[in-house]
């Protein structure tokens, strides 16, 4: 499993400033979440794109489907990944559609993942039966880090325009 795990600490606090604004907190920094995991699966995707589709092909002569950037998906943490593989090798597209589907709340943190969960994404990230890893995912973190700070900001600021004035 090569993953990203997206969490935002302080969710008591920040839903209780947000709701003195005037707007579903829970519902808006949950979905800010959701954005943001979003937003970090088509990164993780562009660096598979540039680690690995971009780079020679093995002399080996694997035949390149792309079906591990087809198989990187922002998730719910508790999602059932038993059929990703058969689905991305099958062609699917896995990616998340929703943002409101793919995050749980859980003891004041709210929680997405992007990854990958097919048997070959962990061996290609860390370079198992190959010259060098291709950590896909770990070069996302810095800025999947900062697209969670600022997604929510901008669902925040969105509702916050929508909001009745009192």
């Amino acid at each position: 499993m090569a993953t990203f795990r997206a969490e935002w600490h302080g969710l008591k606090e920040s839903l209780d400033f947000i709701e003195r604004l005037g707007v579903n907190a829970e519902r808006t920094v949950g979905r800010g979440v959701g954005r943001a995991a979003l937003r970090v699966q088509e990164d993780i995707r562009n660096h598979v794109e540039n680690m690995v589709y971009s780079q020679p092909s093995s002399s080996s002569g694997y035949l390149r489907t792309h079906t591990l950037m087809r198989s990187v998906r922002a998730a719910h943490p508790d999602a059932d990944h038993g059929s990703d593989e058969a689905r991305a090798y099958g062609g699917q597209n896995l990616a998340a559609t929703s943002p409101d589907g793919i995050v749980e709340a859980s003891g004041g943190v709210l929680v997405s993942e992007v990854g990958s969960w097919i048997s070959y994404a962990a061996l290609v990230h860390q370079g198992i039966n190959q010259p060098q890893p291709r950590p896909f995912v770990a070069v996302a973190v810095p800025a999947a880090e900062a697209a969670l700070e600022v997604e929510i900001m901008k669902v925040i600021l969105e509702e916050f325009a929508k909001a009745p004035r009192m």
